[in-house]
Parts: C-alpha cells; sequence; structure tokens
C-alpha cells in the first residue's frame, strides 16, 4: 500500500500535490497507512466467523427454551444502535486526529528546513509554544477516543451481566415450574454469552471501519 500511494503521488499533477505541505503528505505514509488495519486481516476473518457463531448458537439455544433465547434477543437492537452511534463519533474524532497529525508533522518539518532562518530571529521559543499546543489537543483528542471505547466497552458488559441475570432469574422460575430441567438451564446460561458477543463484535467491527 505504501508503494502503491508514493507511485500515486509521483504520477500526480506538480500543481495539486503544492497544495499540499510536506507533513500532510508525510502522515498519509507515516500515520494513514497503518489506521487502515481495522478493514483487513482477522477483522475480514470475523465478518465470516462472527455470524457462523451467532446462527448456530441461536440455533442451540432455540431447541433448549425459545422464550429465554427470545429474551436474550432484544438487547440485540440496543447493541446494534450503541455500536453505530459510538462508530460515528470515533470516525469523526478520529478525522480531528489524523488532521493534527498532518499539521504538527508540518510544523516539524517546517521548522527543520528552515531551522536556521528560526534561530537567526530568535523564533524558537513561539515554534516551541506552537508545538506544546498542538500536542495538547492532540493528547486531548486521544483521551476523548479512550474515553468513548472505554464507554463502548463497559456499556457492553452492563448489558450482558443484565441478559445474564434475567435468564437465570427467568430459567430458575422455569425450573421450579418444571418446563426446564437444571442441567438445560446451565447449559444455555453458559451458551448465552456466545449468542451476545457476536453482535458486540459486530459493533466493535462497524466502531474499527469507522476509525479506519
Amino acid at each position: 500500500m505504501k508503494n502503491h500511494l508514493f507511485h500515486h503521488v509521483l504520477r500526480l499533477p506538480a500543481g495539486d500535490v503544492s497544495n499540499y505541505r510536506s507533513g500532510e503528505l508525510m502522515s498519509h505514509f507515516s500515520n494513514d497507512i497503518h489506521g487502515v488495519d481495522g478493514v483487513i486481516g482477522s477483522n475480514l476473518i470475523s465478518l465470516i466467523r462472527l455470524p457462523i457463531i451467532y446462527i448456530v448458537v441461536f440455533v442451540y439455544l432455540a431447541n433448549i427454551n425459545l422464550t429465554l433465547c427470545l429474551i436474550s434477543l432484544i438487547v440485540a437492537p440496543i447493541v446494534a444502535i450503541s455500536g453505530v452511534v459510538f462508530g460515528l463519533l470515533l470516525r469523526k474524532n478520529g478525522r480531528l486526529i489524523h488532521s493534527l497529525i498532518g499539521n504538527i508533522n508540518s510544523l516539524l518539518s517546517e521548522t527543520f528546513h528552515g531551522f536556521q532562518v528560526i534561530r537567526s530571529f530568535t523564533l524558537e521559543k513561539l515554534h516551541y509554544q506552537k508545538y506544546v499546543n498542538q500536542n495538547k489537543e492532540l493528547l486531548e483528542l486521544e483521551l476523548e477516543n479512550a474515553k468513548l471505547r472505554s464507554w463502548y466497552n463497559t456499556g457492553g458488559q452492563i448489558i450482558g451481566s443484565i441478559t445474564f441475570m434475567v435468564n437465570l432469574s427467568i430459567g430458575a422460575l422455569f425450573v421450579s415450574n418444571g418446563a426446564l430441567t437444571v442441567g438445560a438451564l446451565l447449559t444455555f446460561l453458559n451458551l448465552v454469552n456466545h449468542l451476545f458477543y457476536p453482535i458486540t463484535g459486530f459493533a466493535g467491527l462497524w466502531a474499527g471501519f469507522q476509525r479506519s
């Protein structure tokens, strides 16, 4: 991909390339290309693996108890909507991060190329403060990115725990009424996470695709 991008840039009209600062172009090579790993590799395999797991587990759990299985599915729309929302927020934040990294690289490039001029006119303090301010802004954006991901992961765990407790309570009621055996309930509870995590996994993949 780096070879292809470099080859593409070399063939662009000189006027188009001159519209970009060198730091922006460097950012595409040093940062942006590494960011596309969210749409290649293991994530592509997950697009095949997760639906298979979901279908197999759903059929198996439906055979154990259809009512409990349908109760577990209630959370699916909540998780899906959350994944879409957080994915869009991560994409917006990611664009700001990539843009700012390009600005930082441009500042560094301009500083090193004009080093003699900066020293001659004693502009060191000005360039240093500009670099500090941009890094501070980058830190805030990265922290926001981490907060979004942690909120999403925490929310998924909370929803999963609530689903487990609801299934346990209703399942215990079914056992007491003789509609379900203890062994069947234990099997259901052990497998219900495998019905839940493909949904959260898909939402996580969507968020990863948005970042990429």
